[in-house]
């Protein structure tokens, strides 16, 4: 590991920056979430202590199906700081969802499994 680069992160515990960390345990507590995969360059060891932090989280169909479209990519930043910085990239899914990534015969469609 260089010093530009951080360690890989595998669970929420492991998780420095306060933001990101506190709504993931947030998160975790809803009723209709029912898991959360934390991918991306900080699952794979590419990240960056700017690098943001990208979580698919796994929600019920029920919950998932009542998302409107611009409801499936969550995007909060950090506003203290000039420019604001992106720091949480997280993405509703379903089994529905990943159904789909599966039969999707497109190859960058499977990346979270990849890199999560």
């Amino acid at each position: 590991m260089t010093d530009a680069q951080i360690p890989i992160v595998k669970s929420i515990d492991e998780i420095d920056d306060v933001m990101a960390r506190e709504r993931l345990e947030g998160l975790v507590k809803e009723p209709h979430v029912l898991g959360v995969m934390i991918w991306g360059s900080r699952a794979t060891g590419f990240g960056t202590p700017t690098t943001d932090w990208d979580a698919l989280i796994y929600v019920t169909e029920e919950y998932y199906d009542n998302l409107e479209l611009k409801d499936t990519i969550w995007l909060e930043f950090d506003e203290s700081v000039e420019p604001k910085k992106l720091v949480i990239d997280f993405s509703p899914v379903s089994d529905a969802w990943f159904r789909q990534q599966i039969e999707s015969p497109l190859d960058m469609d499977h990346f979270p499994y990849v890199e999560g």
